[in-house]
């Protein structure tokens, strides 16, 4: 896979999961998967792909390099679509 597919990849997923962390109440758990969720999605996307490949020791040099900037762009997808959808939500609460 190419970095700038994954990246696409990653951003998308993260910008749409977080139509989801709205319906969490809790602060600290929203807090923990707005930190947490890119990473492991990114990490889990990399290593899948990196198995399937079966390269999987040439690409444990390579880790760092595609996770952490993707992980990186997931949080910031994610902060931005808590930024959208609260908006449509309290939108859609005022015309009703």
């Amino acid at each position: 896979m190419d970095w700038n597919i994954g990246l696409i990849f990653i951003v998308i997923c993260c910008f749409l999961l977080s139509q989801f962390l709205l319906k969490v109440k809790s602060t600290g758990t929203r807090i923990l998967m707005i930190l947490f969720g890119p990473y492991v999605l990114s990490f889990s996307l990399y290593w899948i792909l990196a198995i399937f490949e079966g390269k999987s020791s040439e690409h444990g040099s390579w880790s760092g390099i595609f996770i952490y900037p993707w992980a990186a762009a997931g949080i910031i997808s994610m902060l931005i679509g808590l930024f959208v959808f609260s908006r449509v939500k309290e939108r859609k609460g005022d015309n009703a």
